[in-house]
Parts: structure tokens; C-alpha cells; sequence
């Protein structure tokens, strides 16, 4: 659907519940997406930890309600952390 309404890309957010945008969720909405689509992970982002599943599921952009805390976080892991799985 989203392809043939000429989007580029689609946020996943989770937003019935709790949990955010999980990393299943996303993997699942990343499988049914054509390639070179963009995927936001929106949503239950709160750590570095966090961040680093939401990119590894296949998102290509973050949602945060606390990116300043993320950023410090990021800043403070060490260098081999920092690297995108």
C-alpha cells in the first residue's frame, strides 16, 4: 500500500501499546517494504541498547523522545559501540 501511494518511506510505531517500536516489528515491516524504502523506528527508544536493536532490525531513521540523553549516552560508550551492527 505504501509503495503504490508513492511513498518513500513508513514509520513503525507501535503505538497501541507499551512497547514502542519493536525490533520484529520492524524486521516484519522491512520484509513486506521494496527495497530502498525508508523505515522510521518510532517509539520505545530510550538507550543506546535500544537504538542499536531498532537499527538492526532494519530501520534506517530513529525516533526519540530523549535525544539529548542518547546522544550523551553515545558519547560516553566506548568507540567499538558506536559502530552500526
Amino acid at each position: 500500500m505504501a509503495q503504490a501511494a508513492g511513498c518513500d518511506g513508513v514509520v513503525c510505531a507501535t503505538g497501541l501499546g507499551p512497547e514502542g517500536a519493536t525490533p520484529d516489528a520492524i524486521a516484519a515491516l522491512v520484509g513486506e517494504l521494496p527495497p530502498g524504502a525508508v523505515v522510521k523506528a518510532q517509539g520505545g527508544i530510550r538507550s543506546l541498547a535500544d537504538a542499536q536493536r531498532a537499527l538492526g532490525a532494519g530501520a534506517d531513521l530513529l525516533g526519540v523522545t530523549d535525544p539529548a540523553g542518547l546522544l550523551d549516552e553515545l558519547a560516553a560508550a566506548p568507540a567499538a559501540r558506536r559502530r552500526r551492527p
